[in-house]
């Protein structure tokens, strides 16, 4: 069952997995009639947890991607349940990044968002494979000079990760969560070696 916050332009991703490091993707565009609108979420709400990610779908590859692998269904000791995020990264010195939109593929175009007014906290559970991996942790990317930006952004940087799971916080305090068309958006930069990490149970608290 597909549920939409309002009318506009949405975008369904589908991602396969053989549970070995391979996988596609794949996307429909669908129109839906009725006004724009957002809807004020309940919390707590899960980012991704146990295989599922929603409200957001994690479409926004950037930077060097095609040296980027996500598995959703990874079973190599997950936080909880039977499944976690593994990302495998090969690309050392550049640049990567994955963002959690709303609606899927949307870079400031397509109006969207979910209303998380009221969390005060992004909290998630992450691992690297030997420790020491680096990577960057956000909520909210696009900046007012797209027409439909989010309505507040923040980012952790520089976490250095152990070999055994770890909780994450990301305040929220003083930031607008009226719209978040990004609810969440993990980024690596100037890797030394080839990483793969992992994280769960990514969700909003109050």
């Amino acid at each position: 069952t597909l549920v939409f916050a309002g009318g506009g332009i949405y975008r369904v991703t589908m991602t396969a997995s053989d549970g070995k490091g391979g996988g596609a993707t794949a996307n429909v565009p669908l129109h839906v009639d009725g006004p724009p609108g957002r809807v004020r979420v309940k919390l707590p709400l899960a980012v991704y947890e146990d295989a599922h990610s929603e409200p957001w779908a994690p479409s926004g590859w950037m930077g060097t991607h095609v040296a980027l692998s996500m598995d959703p269904e990874c079973t190599d000791s997950p936080r909880s349940g039977e499944h976690c995020l593994r990302f495998t990264y090969d690309d050392p010195g550049m640049w990567v990044g994955v963002a959690w939109q709303h609606p899927a593929n949307n870079w400031g175009e397509m109006d969207g968002g979910h209303d998380l007014s009221g969390a005060s906290t992004l909290e998630l559970w992450a691992r690297g494979e030997y420790g020491g991996e680096r990577i960057n942790l956000g909520v909210g990317l696009l900046e007012s000079d797209r027409p439909h930006h989010d309505s507040g952004k923040t980012s952790v940087e520089g976490i250095v990760l152990k070999d055994a799971w770890q909780r994450y916080r990301i305040p929220l305090d003083g930031i607008d969560l009226a719209s978040l068309k990004t609810g969440f958006v993990v980024t690596l930069t100037g890797q030394p070696t080839a990483v793969t990490f992992y994280l769960d149970s990514i969700r909003f608290i109050r």
